[in-house]
């Protein structure tokens, strides 16, 4: 069951994508940071996975104070870091005060430019149990000033999962190898998975190259099992 709901932020509002499983209440929560386009029919269907695996899933509209004018895909640029973590520390708080979520089992996702997000929320927020990384693009550079989340890594307190296609300019294989070495130097608990024949975008469900969907039923099952393993709770449906 999906909805949009409006929070207040910084004295405006924001709307939240939320997709929820079908009964079974309270659940674990996920924080989904958006890739390029946007709260589109990917992000869309990416909730709905987790939805029908057991978690409510709240996607936050971090472009709220763009104008709508201005197309998804060149929001980018005026998104800026220091308004992103207020974004999804009044979307942690909005799901503390739900009577449908377990306030103590939330995890932040993300996907592109979503990974970017991510872990500049992550680096600064302590509320998440773990981090699920697919493609992040983003980690060396700074969106309105401020360290680049790869310089604040330092701050992350729980387990982190990436996945990386071996054909991906951005991130690239070095990107990857570069993020993976720093992580392991911090002896930050993590795991990345690489997949050869896969780019950019491969866990798109319209992307139907046999590497591609190896890739992406891989990638599920172990998103889903680090989820269920991080967060405590039964993978249903994670096939």
């Amino acid at each position: 069951m999906s909805e949009v709901i409006s929070i207040a932020v910084d004295g405006g509002e924001m709307d939240i994508y939320l997709d929820r499983p079908a009964g079974g209440a309270p659940w674990p929560a996920i924080v989904l940071t958006y890739h390029r386009e946007g709260i589109d029919d990917f992000t869309k269907w990416v909730a709905r996975r987790h939805a029908e695996t057991g978690y409510l899933v709240a996607v936050p509209e971090v472009a709220h104070r763009i104008p709508a004018s201005v197309l998804p895909k060149e929001r980018k640029q005026h998104l800026k870091d220091p308004e992103i973590v207020a974004d999804i520390a009044a979307t942690v708080a909005h799901l503390k005060t739900r009577p449908d979520v377990m306030a103590d089992r939330l995890a932040i996702a993300g996907h592109c430019m979503g990974g970017h997000i991510l872990f500049v929320a992550a680096c600064a927020l302590p509320d998440f149990a773990c981090a699920v990384a697919c493609y992040p693009t983003g980690m060396f550079e700074s969106w309105g000033g401020g360290a680049a989340p790869f310089d604040q890594l330092a701050r992350l307190n729980f387990p982190v999962i990436g996945f990386f296609g071996n054909e991906d300019h951005n991130p690239s294989p070095q990107d990857a190898d570069r993020i993976d070495a720093e992580l392991t130097r911090l002896r930050i608990e993590h795991v990345y998975h690489r997949y050869p024949g896969a780019a950019h975008g491969f866990q798109r469900p319209t992307k139907d190259e046999p590497a591609i969907r190896a890739a992406q039923a891989d990638s599920w099952q172990k998103t889903f099992a680090f989820l269920a393993e991080k967060l405590a709770v039964s993978a249903r449906a994670a096939g």
